[in-house]
């Protein structure tokens, strides 16, 4: 008798974390449903996929998609354009309301009708603590009891998602698990908007420059070093795609991920100078140290995805770095 295979529903499946995800499944041996709206998916993955064309918004296509899966990837979310506070402000928050909100409500909804559903992933962000451009100070590693106060309506849209998926749970024991993930990077993809490199580029930091310093770097080629206002070294947590599709895989299969909250970042927390310096040398360029002002050192406590998951993130800065720089060298070469 041939095995039934489990069959997940994706969304957001052509995304940074979708495209990785997605293949990774397939060679577990899970059927896969992919949820695509505006962006298609990759050929290769077309033939092995089930796909369904449509927008979380529309509750009708939520519940077809839904229909006869056993777990749920809800990885779709509108994020804000950009990489300063002014492309942040203007951005339509009605937009991310219908896509994060609303489109998370109707997939939990739809999830009621699912008859065999064993597990429903959440991606959430560490935009909900907030970290990076909180402008607040944070005293010790960020574990999941942290007061949560988002400064961004996408922060607030993905906690309001949370919320929601502990009602789900709570009420009709709809098998729910948060992720809530720290800046996450694709450091092999140079197609990648967020590419890492771009985090010792001037333009990265602008907003939170001097005046003086704006002027001065906004258009030199050179590498910055980040510091606090008060000249202390900056610290801060990012995650690979890779070890995000390892914390997703290893929620959808362990019973213990069901009902909890899990911080998903990388090993370890890095500082800018450290980085910028071996930048530096591998580029042949220098760097500069600039101080930021309204910009607080964070790091995440992981232990409760290590101890409930066995998550072992395996891809430090300096790793991701490495791969980046010859990613960019080849493409240079070209």
């Amino acid at each position: 008798m041939k095995e039934v295979r489990k069959k997940v529903l994706v969304t957001g499946a052509s995304g940074r974390v979708g495209r990785v995800l997605i293949p990774k499944l397939l060679e577990r041996g899970y059927a896969v449903r992919a949820l695509t709206h505006k962006v298609r998916l990759e050929k290769t993955v077309q033939k092995s996929v089930e796909l369904v064309e449509g927008t979380l918004a529309k509750y009708k296509t939520i519940l077809d998609a839904v229909d006869g899966v056993n777990m749920i990837c809800h990885l779709a979310s509108l994020m804000p354009p950009g990489q300063s506070r002014e492309d942040l402000s203007t951005h339509d928050d009605f937009s991310i309301f219908d896509v994060n909100v609303k489109g998370t409500f109707n997939l939990l909804e739809a999830s009621r009708h699912a008859k065999e559903l064993k597990r429903f992933v959440f991606a959430s962000t560490d935009a909900t603590y907030p970290t990076g451009w909180s402008e607040r100070e944070y005293k010790a590693p960020i574990d999941e009891d942290q007061p949560q106060w988002p400064v961004l309506f996408y922060g607030l849209s993905k906690l309001l998602g949370e919320v929601a998926c502990i009602h789900y749970w709570n009420i009709y024991k709809i098998p729910t698990v948060i992720l809530r993930f720290s800046w996450i990077f694709s450091s092999q993809d140079v197609r990648d908007p967020q590419f890492i490199l771009n985090l010792f580029a001037p333009k990265m930091w602008l907003d939170w420059m001097s005046r003086e310093d704006q002027e001065k770097y906004k258009d030199k080629d050179v590498l910055v070093a980040i510091f606090e206002g008060d000249g202390s070294l900056y610290k801060e947590h990012v995650v690979d795609v890779r070890d995000v599709v390892q914390a997703i895989l290893l929620s959808l299969e362990k019973d213990e991920a069901v009902g909890n909250i899990f911080n998903i970042a990388g090993p370890t927390s890095f500082y800018y100078e450290d980085q910028a310096s071996f930048l530096a040398e591998a580029f042949g360029k220098p760097y500069v140290k600039v101080r930021c002002q309204n910009l607080y050192s964070y790091e995440f406590s992981i232990a409760r995805a290590r101890n409930f998951l066995g998550y072992n993130p395996q891809y430090d800065i300096k790793r991701m770095l490495k791969e980046a720089i010859a990613v960019k060298k080849e493409k240079l070469s070209q």
